[in-house]
C-alpha cells in the first residue's frame, strides 16, 4: 500500500533530497513514472537519507514524485513527520 503525488514537472535538476527518521513507512523520491523511473531514491521507516549537492535530472515531460509505502497490514493515515523536504533548480 503506498500513497504518492506528483510535485513537479521537468526539466528540473534536483540538488537535494531529506527524508526524516521518524516516519513510520518507507518513503521515496523518483523521476519519471511509478511503473517505470529514470531513478529512484528509497528510505525505509526508522532511517533517515540527506543528499545534499546532487544533480538528479528529471527529464522534460516527466515528473518528480514523492510517496509512502506501509507494509500490507498498516492502514496510512497523514503524518508530518513523513514530509519530504527537496530542493532543486530548472535548467
Amino acid at each position: 500500500k503506498g500513497v504518492c503525488t506528483r510535485v513537479l514537472e521537468g526539466p528540473l535538476i534536483v540538488s537535494d533530497l531529506h527524508f526524516p527518521s521518524t516516519c513510520s513507512g518507507d518513503l521515496f523520491a523518483l523521476a519519471g513514472s511509478v511503473s517505470e523511473p529514470d531513478w529512484m531514491i528509497l528510505d525505509q521507516a526508522g532511517t533517515s537519507t540527506n543528499i545534499s549537492a546532487a544533480a538528479m535530472v528529471v527529464a522534460e515531460h516527466a515528473y518528480l514524485v514523492v510517496g509512502v509505502m506501509a507494509a500490507a497490514d498498516v492502514k496510512l493515515k497523514p503524518d508530518v513527520r513523513c514530509s519530504v523536504t527537496w530542493a532543486g533548480w530548472r535548467p
